[in-house]
């Protein structure tokens, strides 16, 4: 990204966001036939977030985790529609759940983006924010990120410097290299307290 090469956005020296357990590839089964995927991460034992469009049309959602363990996503806990999120059922892992952030990133915040884009797990991706959140007609809320983010992310998390979720979701291609991110408090809110 433009930021990365600038010196605006600075590489992941943290491991537990590099490699960070709370962080699983969703694959989608339909028949016989792997199909399409995404990432998902975990936000209290046996409840996973990831992008509503990822799991919408399969008939079978499997959760892969670093270590090589797959499991079953039972069922659909919770949807968010106009933000693309769906709250997963699982077996319970061996994994701690990420924390929220409690406030959106300002304008400027470097930020890492976790995923499995072309089913490659654990990809970091360093995004830097271009834009404060804005809402659409459509009554969908997002800030703007720049970063290289492929296809597969959809679904990761967003974290900022301290590990915690700045945002997640489906990013949302805007113009260029930008992506429109949803802040953490919409997919904390998935979550029963």
């Amino acid at each position: 990204c433009a930021g990365c090469r600038s010196g605006l956005v600075q590489p992941v020296r943290d491991a537990r966001l590099v490699e960070n357990p709370a962080v699983v590839t969703i694959v989608g089964w339909s028949g016989a036939t792997e199909g399409g995927g995404g990432t998902g991460f975990v936000v209290a034992p046996g409840r996973v977030v990831t992008a509503r469009h990822v799991v919408a049309t399969r008939p079978a959602v499997f959760l892969r985790w670093g270590n090589g363990r797959q499991v079953a996503a039972r069922a659909v806990l919770a949807e968010d529609a106009p933000h693309d999120l769906v709250l997963l059922e699982v077996d319970p892992i061996e994994s701690a759940a990420l924390a929220m952030s409690d406030e959106v990133p300002a304008v400027g915040s470097a930020l890492t983006a976790i995923g499995s884009p072309n089913a490659r797990a654990q990809t970091v991706t360093p995004v830097v924010v271009t834009g404060a959140e804005k809402a659409s007609l459509e009554g969908q809320h997002l800030f703007r990120v720049r970063g290289a983010l492929a296809s597969g992310s959809s679904g990761s998390p967003v974290l900022d410097a301290q590990g915690r979720v700045a945002g997640g979701g489906a990013p949302a291609a805007l113009a260029g290299a930008s992506f429109g991110i949803v802040p953490a408090r919409f997919v904390a809110a998935l979550v029963p307290r």
